[in-house]
């Protein structure tokens, strides 16, 4: 269970990453802006703009409170307000780069891929690939989990046998060398 929720959440994790960096490329090319007008009254109007513009989420909120008139015709919920009189205005900006978004959301993805690498480069191939146990005496199934054994692993566990080679003895005594062999002089 753990597993499978890391795996989600790291998959989630990854796709999220690639929107940021898509976003990220897309808003030096095409910047793109949305704006949501909410009218509170009479006498208050706000605003929130969202822009993507060069590399960044541009987050701007302003609330006008005091006299308002519409202008021309237009709505107060389209946000077509003419601003008349005194009273306040409230602003604030935010901007949030795209990088540390994209940067963070690749950390868990990364460091899963390297976790997965580093099991592979070393894993023991005399060793059950599910419970760990030693394979060496029992080549062809795990005796614990029953899990059967890789070919790769069952090469590395029982090799090829070489070819025999032949090998002269020698005797205890007294040895001289003739050529390349050397050999017993009994007699």
């Amino acid at each position: 269970m753990t597993r499978r929720l890391l795996n989600l959440l790291t998959a989630l994790s990854l796709l999220l990453c690639v929107a940021a960096c898509v976003l990220w490329v897309r808003s030096y090319l095409r910047p793109e802006s949305a704006t949501w007008p909410y009218p509170n009254g009479p006498r208050v109007f706000g605003q929130t703009t969202f822009q993507s513009l060069r590399g960044a989420l541009h987050v701007s909120r302003f609330t006008m409170v005091g006299a308002a008139a519409h202008s021309g015709g237009g709505s107060p919920k389209l946000g077509l307000v003419e601003w008349r009189g005194a009273g306040r205005i409230d602003t604030w900006n935010a901007v949030l780069p795209y990088w540390p978004v994209a940067l963070s959301l690749s950390l868990l993805p990364a460091v899963r891929l390297l976790l997965w690498i580093w099991e592979v480069v070393t894993r023991d191939p005399t060793r059950c690939r599910v419970c760990g146990y030693d394979l060496r005496a029992t080549p062809d199934r795990c005796p614990e989990c029953g899990m059967p054994v890789s070919p790769a692993a069952e090469r590395t566990i029982r090799p090829r046998p070489r070819a025999p080679q032949f090998v002269r003895p020698n005797p205890p005594g007294p040895a001289h060398v003739d050529g390349p062999c050397t050999y017993h002089n009994s007699r």
